[in-house]
């Protein structure tokens, strides 16, 4: 898997432009995908039985995760992304990328109004229930952690904390 980031510096070095155009489709919804609620917002969430949710950041994925390990969540169809703001606040697109709204806003100007069509499968097919497999792993050490903060361009104490009103979290 490449980063945005990656490609770009692949494109350089192969000394590949692209040309830029606007693309203009309408049947362009998907684009919604990388923002949080962006697959809800192209899918029919219409079953009464079902309550459609969409929620962003570890914590409230972890936090969802145990509901429903524990039996506490029932009939949802949960959107997680690990991401505050999904992809487009992902770790390399906070480095270009300050403002959640304003991304956000881009991105709604630029999808087009409709879906394109998808064939629906039968509901059969759609459900299955998964049993619960315990993984139990070792935690990871100082040094990995590091490793992987490295590797995410996260170098500063503040590039992994959250900047909130009277200081850091």
């Amino acid at each position: 898997m490449l980063t945005f980031e990656e490609l770009t510096r692949l494109f350089e070095v192969k000394k590949i432009t692209l040309e830029q155009s606007k693309d203009e489709t309408e049947a362009s919804r998907a684009r919604f995908f990388p923002t949080t609620g962006g697959i809800l917002k192209t899918m029919l969430c219409n079953n009464d039985n079902y309550t459609y949710v969409a929620i962003d950041g570890v914590e409230n994925c972890i936090s969802a995760l145990k509901d429903i390990e524990n039996g506490n969540l029932n009939g949802c169809f949960i959107e997680m992304s690990t991401c505050v703001g999904s992809c487009i606040g992902g770790p390399v697109m906070e480095k270009y990328h300050r403002s959640p709204i304003r991304d956000y806003k881009e991105i709604s100007i630029y999808s087009g109004k409709k879906d394109f069509n998808v064939d629906s499968l039968a509901a059969d097919i759609l459900h299955k229930n998964y049993p619960y497999i315990n993984i139990n792993k070792d935690m990871p050490d100082e040094n990995e952690i590091r490793t992987v903060l490295l590797q995410m361009g996260k170098t500063k104490p503040e590039h992994c904390m959250r900047r909130m009103p009277g200081g850091w979290l």
